[in-house]
């Protein structure tokens, strides 16, 4: 079961013993029966609290050589990295190595430009 399904199923659960425990509550008041429903629904609150966390970003990767070649380079990217190489006209991209993570790497070469060799360490 996924980290989603579960906190679903584990909010519906603590919902239910949320409602029974305030039943029991509300026909005959006990001090332990009120920290139970407490308790219960401190639980129920950071469960929905914590299980909203944000989705992981994605990794984009992008390249474009209109007019060129795109030859023996090395991307890395992780970790909602997004890296993009654009050349355009006669261009070329040659000999790179990027690594990103969680990072933007954003190159170009515009009309007859040309990238070749070098190295970006995006990693942090």
């Amino acid at each position: 079961m996924n980290r989603a399904g579960l906190t679903a199923a584990a909010g519906v659960v603590l919902t239910a013993a949320v409602g029974i425990i305030t039943n029991i509550v509300t026909s005959g008041w006990n001090w332990w029966l009120g920290g139970v429903l407490g308790v219960l629904v401190a639980a129920t609150t950071a469960l929905a609290w914590f299980g909203q966390r944000s989705p992981s970003p994605s990794t984009t990767v992008r390249q474009i050589a209109d007019g060129g070649v795109i030859s023996g380079n090395s991307i890395q990217a992780s970790g909602g990295a997004s890296v993009s190489d654009a050349v355009r006209g006669g261009g070329r991209i040659s000999g790179t190595r990027v690594e990103a993570a969680g990072s933007n790497v954003e190159r170009a070469a515009e009309n007859g430009g040309a990238i070749e060799g070098g190295n970006i360490d995006a990693t942090g």
